[in-house]
């Protein structure tokens, strides 16, 4: 990829790829950089995907090429844009990461898998869907609304949603992760959101992750789940 932009990195794994319950998916990022991430993670993972014949490795049909000017018509699908809610899949889209295109393919891969897509436009200032929108557990969100150019999809409707300034969200305060119904691993510094959290019995688990966070994600960014039980 280097003929088309020079460069390596392998801080962030969750964006290459994504789980759907036993379903591997190696995904296409528009930064073409990093696309090769697929591969050193590929390693990792397929003697897993190996040592259980329920699962599948799906690799996304590879983005046409791009000039220097133009990002070219993808398909473009980032982890970073999914969230996964039992048989729903919620998907960023903007003009920097996830496009129309990539989406449509995962609706079309998906749905004979008993998937539903639904597909989430952002205004495109803040990079992927997990950057404004984290689902804590069933009824609980974190979101910062003013990114979104949609209304949120019907499943999540009814759902007590925490709200958050730019201010929470560009700190990464929906970029953590769940460990289960009552704890919310967080980076430090989101108070408020921590004391939110609190008042709905989610214990936050503050961790100092500011180094990492440098260039760009979070702690969801840096792990990745390998089976997701849609029920």
């Amino acid at each position: 990829m280097a003929d088309l932009q020079p460069g390596a990195s392998l801080l962030y794994p969750a964006d290459p790829v994504y789980t759907v319950g036993k379903n591997y998916f190696e995904v296409n990022l528009r930064r073409a950089y990093r696309r090769k991430e697929v591969f050193p993670l590929r390693e990792i993972v397929a003697p897993l995907l190996a040592a259980d014949p329920e699962t599948r490795h799906i690799v996304m049909p590879p983005a046409q090429p791009f000039s220097p000017s133009h990002d070219g018509p993808g398909p473009y699908l980032e982890g970073g844009d999914l969230l996964c809610y039992k048989h729903h899949l919620f998907v960023g889209e903007s003009e920097i990461a996830t496009n129309r295109a990539g989406t449509e393919w995962l609706r079309n891969t998906v749905a004979p898998l008993g998937y539903e897509v639904h597909p989430m436009p952002m205004k495109g200032t803040i990079l992927h869907l997990l950057g404004i929108m984290v689902l804590i557990r069933d009824g609980l969100l974190l979101l910062h609304r003013n990114e979104l150019l949609c209304e949120l999809p019907e499943p999540l409707k009814k759902w007590d949603v925490i709200e958050l300034s730019e201010d929470e969200a560009k700190a990464y305060a929906t970029v953590g992760v769940s460990l289960d119904e009552q704890r919310y691993i967080i980076p430090t510094g989101l108070g408020r959101v921590c004391d939110e959290l609190a008042k709905r019995g989610v214990e936050p688990i503050e961790i100092d992750f500011e180094h990492v966070g440098y260039w760009g994600g979070c702690v969801s960014c840096s792990t990745h789940a390998i089976s997701r039980d849609p029920v």
